[in-house]
């Protein structure tokens, strides 16, 4: 049993257990095969196409931490920073860490915090432990739950969307300023 991330369920993947493994062992090393050949194509190029499928968690996951350790733990400008209105080198920083706060904050799990009709749904389409996912619209007891969720779900989504535009914007406007 694994504990899912987002329900707190207990959902069971029976690829994961030691005794799969055991009977696939050829499954096994072609996993092992695959992760070492994504590791090698990141070293060698900063990304490895298996990468691409979802370069949003990607991007929202990598970026923040670069952005932060630039403002926190790096003691040196980028050598553009002359050419920024930033006054002092505490304001540029300031900046720097608010880009990375922008982006984490459009990530899916801070999403979900959001969306106050989160937890409710989470809990109607769960039985006995299992996710269960009707989309028929007769089968769902509380049709306007569903509804309440999707329509909030897209409101953040679209709020999430401008957010990065915009932050996106304004990191281009000091790209070469960022690294050194």
């Amino acid at each position: 049993m694994m504990d899912y991330k987002m329900t707190g369920l207990s959902v069971h993947y029976p690829s994961y257990s030691w005794r799969y493994w055991l009977r696939h062992p050829i499954k096994w090393v072609k996993d092992i095969c695959g992760d070492l050949r994504a590791a090698h194509q990141r070293a060698k190029y900063g990304w490895a196409p298996r990468d691409t499928f979802s370069f949003d968690c990607w991007f929202m996951e990598v970026v923040p931490p670069m952005l932060r350790y630039l403002a926190n733990d790096s003691e040196q400008l980028g050598v553009d920073y002359g050419r920024t209105p930033f006054d002092t080198p505490e304001k540029w920083y300031a900046f720097i860490r608010s880009l990375a706060d922008r982006i984490e904050s459009c990530k899916e799990e801070e999403q979900d915090k959001r969306n106050e009709y989160y937890d409710d749904y989470m809990r109607e389409i769960t039985s006995n432990g299992q996710l269960t996912w009707n989309y028929d619209s007769d089968a769902n007891d509380n049709n306007d739950l569903h509804a309440k969720y999707f329509a909030r779900s897209k409101e953040l989504w679209e709020e999430a969307q401008h957010t990065i535009e915009e932050t996106l914007l304004e990191m281009g406007k000091y790209f070469f300023a960022l690294w050194s």
